[in-house]
């Protein structure tokens, strides 16, 4: 009955474990089927499934030959399964590809040929069934299966043991998990399945060591397919807390059992809650005991100059911080301090370009390095990429868990050469603002899950420091800009507050108005000068724009001195919203200045160009004089020469006295008379005046005079003599047979009010290069003209404040349009 009861329970083991397989193979290869070592796990972990479940058979036979046909079948199987655990330890975790294909044909050429030892006939030289248990006598082939299976495993320990020594952080780590499992699983299956059937002929506990297989194929499970591994030293640490948990749990039960149930029951408590009660107590002493022990051993595995597990950093001091360079050097001892890596930056995007930049480093392996070991990285490199994709801490490690083969690939080989183990992005309002690079850990130990979580979470504080800092600096910045600006400007600038108080007052505000900064910020704009203070009242008072005003300040030292202000209102009208006013103030002294020297510049050159002309109208005159009075002595009894000379003399005598009197009309004061004009009076003598000499060309004068309820104000005989030059060109001009037209109308199509006086001949033309020129004086196309008649046109009209404007087309004829206007003529006149 004993030996049925361990027959079945080895059974049910077996069934368990061989499940168990299948799954983890299924699991484990479809988390990454592109990995070699995936591959290779899968088909290990499905072959020692197949392997145990042909344990079951053999245990479940109903007879001899049946159990020793799967015992037969299993030899290969189990072959099969220490050869590839063998090709997992070439290849894991860091080869990328197969064992070269020499070795994996004589390694499983190996497997095929001790794997045939199951087909011998002497392979055992007995097998029974007694009392539900197979019991197996071994022959020679067994013990070569068995020293070929210790061989294969032992020299995979033996890799496995290499990597350990040379391999750092996670890589080893997985590696000591697999190695831990299969010293455990190996120790029991040899000694159960090899050792003891061959040196004491008892195979009784032979499928109980296949069992113990488990440990070795969950270890490897585990660290290739779990994303995140625990230390060993804190797995042991945990698994002795639940120990001693349950231990105590185990003395709380039994005590109840034994002591506290009889009592209960003695005392007429029902059995069912007494037995709740021993559970509830159990549970209760179970729970908060794990927790207590588990605390105390991490505290006790922790080194003494390491932080407490339970201890935050506090981001205070670098959120208080104002400085970028300080946050990322504040960033930078943290990490050292907290997560001992070997080396660490903090790179942040540019200003000027995307790329990226390291601002703050430390190495651990060169203290005094003045640059670091990773300078920049462009915005299209393949970190920067995933980083600002992953959006989340990026492990080395983990490459190859949350890539496929080939981008993990290019990343652990990036990383590698740039001696990187972690990248934690720095993000703003969803945009990659930096990274927080680590190198390994300086004790070649991984990174756990408790400095991944404490990058993942400091990374957020780090972005908003950097970002409030920038701002800060930015804002800084834009202030001293502005200050430079206000100093540096030749324009004075004040601001007022709502209530009048002056707050702003620039170093060209003092220059202009006399008074020193001290004396007037804080101070109320009464001791400003009068007529800035006015300009600040109106803009408080009125619309934001505001005017601006010219007038004269008198200085402290009593000097006067012309400006210009101009103020605006820049808020609110109540002073909590920090409502006010800022004025804009220009010296003109310098203005008014360069406006006389221009002026005067202009005025010579007038008094030059009209010099020249006179001196060149005159001249000719004078020489036709001087030339008959050099000749007179000679012909004075010629009474024929000296009548010609005295006709020459007078006419050219004539001519100069008639450039004089145009230049007295030039030159007339404006202003001399300022009468209302009747304008149709005015063009009526006018063509009556010029009709006498229309009528000898053989031109017809016209007159159109529009009814008119404006009239301007001035002289009306200097525009009669303006008209009189203007008809008298155009009838010059005027072909035998044409005729001129003089009409007169109010202006409209835009033009401001007034009159509109036009003379138009049809019969003529001035080419654009010309009707340039021909206002200017001295400027004539006429053989015996003086070139004055326009200028002195342009001037009368000037005079009324019009204007005076040519038209002329080809083919088209030619107008003199003259707008004089009346309002604002008439107010200036009568102000």
């Amino acid at each position: 009955m004993h030996g049925e009861l361990l027959s079945l329970a080895c059974r049910v083991m077996l069934l368990a474990v061989s499940a168990t397989f299948l799954v983890a193979g299924v699991v484990v290869y479809s988390r990454a089927r592109d990995r070699v070592w995936n591959r290779i796990y899968a088909v290990h972990a499905l072959s020692a499934g197949v392997w145990i479940f042909c344990n079951y058979l053999i245990e479940s036979g109903h007879t001899p030959a049946e159990s020793g046909m799967w015992l037969r079948i299993a030899h290969p199987l189990s072959a099969l399964v220490v050869c590839t655990a063998v090709d997992l330890a070439w290849v894991f975790p860091e080869k990328m590809s197969p064992a070269p294909r020499l070795h994996r044909v004589i390694l499983y050429s190996l497997a095929a040929l001790f794997g045939s030892v199951g087909l011998s006939p002497d392979l055992y030289k007995s097998l029974t069934l007694s009392h539900g248990l197979v019991v197996i006598d071994y022959g020679w082939p067994f013990v070569a299966f068995g020293v070929f299976v210790t061989a294969v495993l032992g020299y995979s320990d033996y890799v496995f043991f290499g990597k350990v020594m040379h391999l750092k952080g996670l890589q080893r780590v997985q590696v000591i998990y697999i190695l831990a499992g299969m010293l455990v699983g190996q120790v029991f299956a040899i000694a159960a399945i090899i050792v003891i059937p061959l040196v004491l002929h008892d195979t009784t506990a032979s499928h109980w060591g296949a069992g113990a297989y488990a440990f070795m194929v969950l270890g490897m499970a585990y660290a290739i397919a779990k994303y995140q591994i625990v230390k060993p030293k804190a797995a042991l640490l945990r698994a002795a807390s639940y120990l001693v948990a349950l231990s105590g749990a185990g003395v709380v039960l039994v005590f109840g059992v034994l002591v506290a149930e009889p009592f209960l029951t003695e005392q007429g408590v029902p059995v069912l809650i007494s037995y709740l009660a021993c559970g509830l107590a159990t549970g209760v002493v179970t729970i908060p005991g794990f927790n207590a022990v588990r605390k105390r051993l991490e505290r006790l595995g922790t080194r003494p100059n390491d932080p407490a597990p339970d201890e935050q950093y506090a981001p205070e001091a670098m959120l208080r911080t104002l400085d970028v360079q300080r946050v990322l050097e504040y960033v930078c001892d943290l990490g050292m301090a907290r997560l001992r890596p070997t080396r660490m930056c903090v790179m942040l995007v540019n200003t000027q370009t995307p790329d990226l930049l390291t601002r703050a480093f430390r190495d651990a392996e060169r203290p005094g390095a003045d640059a670091p070991w990773l300078e920049a990285l462009p915005a299209d490199h393949v970190l920067v990429r995933t980083a600002a994709a992953r959006r989340a801490v990026v492990n080395k490690d983990d490459v190859f868990r949350f890539f496929s083969l080939q981008q993990a690939q290019v990343m652990v080989e990036v990383m590698t050469e740039l001696q990187l183990q972690l990248l934690s992005p720095l993000l703003w309002e969803g945009d990659l603002v930096g990274l927080i690079c680590l190198g390994e850990k300086a004790s070649g130990e991984m990174y756990e899950e408790t400095d991944l979580d404490l990058l993942a979470s400091m990374s957020p504080q780090v972005s908003l420091a950097v970002r409030n800092a920038q701002l800060y600096d930015e804002m800084a910045r834009t202030r001293e800009f502005s200050e430079n600006i206000l100093r540096e400007m030749e324009s004075g600038v004040i601001a007022v507050s709502a209530a009048g108080s002056i707050l702003l007052y620039n170093a060209a505000a003092a220059r202009i108005l006399g008074l020193e900064p001290e004396t007037v910020v804080g101070a109320h704009l009464s001791a400003l000068p009068p007529g800035i203070g006015r300009c600040f009242l109106r803009a408080l008072e009125g619309p934001v724009l505001g005017t601006s005003d010219q007038f004269d300040i008198s200085r402290p030292d009593g000097s006067k001195v012309p400006v210009t202000c101009s103020a605006s209102n820049w808020g609110a009208q109540t002073p909590d919203r920090g409502a006010g006013a800022v004025a804009v103030i220009h010296d003109l002294t310098l203005v008014q200045e360069l406006e006389r020297e221009r002026e005067e510049s202009e005025r010579l050159a007038t008094i030059r160009f009209l010099a020249a002309g006179m001196a060149h109208e005159i001249r000719n005159p004078l020489v036709a004089i001087r030339t008959f009075a050099e000749l007179l002595p000679a012909h004075w009894e010629d009474e024929e020469f000296r009548n010609d000379f005295m006709v020459t003399a007078q006419g050219e005598i004539d001519r100069i006295v008639g450039l004089v009197s145009a230049l007295l009309m030039l030159s007339k004061p404006a202003n001399a008379v300022n009468k209302e004009i009747r304008v149709d009076e005015v063009c009526e003598t006018a063509v009556r005046a010029m009709s006498a000499q229309a009528e000898s060309r053989g031109v017809r004068l016209e007159l159109e005079v529009a009814p008119l309820s404006l009239s301007p104000r001035g002289d009306a005989h200097r525009l009669h003599q303006a008209l009189i030059n203007l008809i008298g060109n155009a009838v010059d001009a005027e072909p035998a047979g044409g005729r001129v037209r003089l009409t007169a109308s109010e202006a409209g199509n835009g033009r401001a009010p007034g009159v509109l006086l036009s003379v138009f001949n049809p019969g003529s033309y001035i080419p654009p290069e010309q009707a340039a020129e021909i206002f200017q004086p001295f400027y004539s196309q006429k053989a015996n003209g003086t070139g004055l008649g326009l200028a002195i046109c342009q001037t009368i009209i000037e005079e009324h404040d019009g204007t005076l404007e040519v038209r002329s087309g080809e083919g088209a004829g030619t107008e003199f349009i003259i707008h004089l206007p009346v309002s604002e003529f008439s107010e200036a006149k009568e102000g």
